[in-house]
């Protein structure tokens, strides 16, 4: 089924959880002295956020547990040659959050929370410019929409031993990850293309998310972790399908259509405190299944031809699951004093020939 806003009991459910916990927000910060803000720098420029500390608030929500950011992000973008057409395009991303660390909140040890949302606006340069099939930007929204982003509470036991999230979240905020490709804007090096092109709506990655519940165990030795997650299949509220044609919606769906998406992570860190003695590495493998019975084959129609012969049907044949397997490695070639650098990184994937 497909939840949309304001549609059931559900969504006004959640409603009221964030502005119960935006309530519980202001009360913290009424219920201790705000602090006189005579050590901030009074200079805008020198200023650590561009709001200020709004006379000690900040802090003081920070001390309960409370931390409340928003970010925007404006780009333009022109195209100067070849493409579809010569132009110049501007596209922003608003994002407001809030984090609570209910142990400091209200002594529930080991307790979390994240509510955020995205507004994105603006054409995208490369559908309507130059026409690249891999976006040129990371961060643009397409079609522009303001959804719900993140909605999640994360319990850890056992001194971090374990880690449990469940609620409305994104996949690659932890799955498939690479600290050096995400200093880059373009869309290949954030979710991959293939997954992407893969799965349905392009999986519950930005800008969509899903209901899911991710499981994370964290053992000795420090640096090595195993994690799973089990997220719902189609993030557009469709049916599971990975055509490339399905719309993608503006705004919030909470989708329990389309099947289940099941990923799966081993990684391990080296090096990675300040004093330790050789560079810093990571390295991570895992491998995801889709269980949806709509996957397009990307080769031969539904009677057998090849699409691109006349005497096709033009429907593609449909397979039941999909999967794939990748690994990951970032490693630093050069550290300064300063704690700049060279590092650089590598991703190698694995899907089945009818999926691409």
């Amino acid at each position: 089924m497909a939840l949309p806003p304001g549609g059931l009991s559900a969504a006004r459910a959640v409603r009221r959880i964030v502005l119960s916990l935006g309530l519980a927000g202001a009360l913290v910060a009424t219920s201790a002295p705000a602090r006189a803000d005579d050590d901030e720098p009074h200079d805008f420029w020198h200023q650590d956020t561009l709001t200020g500390n709004w006379g000690g608030l900040r802090d003081t929500l920070a001390e309960h547990g409370v931390s409340i950011t928003a970010t925007y992000t404006g780009e333009v973008f022109g195209n100067v040659q070849g493409g579809i057409k010569r132009g110049s395009s501007y596209d922003g991303l608003f994002l407001p959050q809030i984090d609570v660390d209910f142990e400091k909140l209200l002594g529930w040890r080991g307790a979390s929370f994240r509510a955020s949302m995205i507004q994105g606006h603006g054409p995208a340069i490369s559908s309507g410019w130059s026409g690249t099939l891999l976006g040129a930007s990371g961060t643009v929204v397409i079609p522009p929409a303001t959804r719900l982003y993140n909605l999640w509470l994360q319990q850890n036991l056992f001194d971090d031993l374990l880690s449990v999230r469940a609620g409305l979240m994104n996949v690659d905020a932890e799955f498939l990850t690479s600290a050096t490709a995400s200093l880059f804007m373009n869309t290949t090096f954030g979710w991959p293309g293939g997954t992407g092109i893969n799965l349905p709506g392009g999986g519950p990655a930005f800008p969509l998310s899903a209901p899911g519940v991710r499981v994370k165990i964290s053992p000795a030795p420090e640096g090595l972790y195993l994690q799973g997650a089990v997220f719902s299949g189609d993030p557009t509220g469709h049916n599971g399908s990975n055509s490339l044609s399905t719309s993608i919606p503006s705004g919030t769906v909470v989708s329990f259509n389309g099947g289940a998406f099941i990923i799966g992570e081993v990684g391990y860190a080296v090096n990675q405190a300040k004093d330790a003695k050789g560079p810093p590495a990571a390295y991570k493998f895992g491998a995801w299944y889709h269980t949806s019975n709509r996957f397009q084959d990307q080769r031969f129609d539904n009677i057998g031809l090849s699409l691109a012969s006349p005497a096709s049907s033009g429907v593609p044949r449909n397979h039941s699951g999909d999967w794939g397997m990748y690994g990951v490695v970032d490693v630093s070639l050069y550290q300064t004093d300063g704690g700049g650098g060279l590092s650089a990184f590598a991703r190698l994937a694995a899907v089945p020939a009818t999926a691409i």
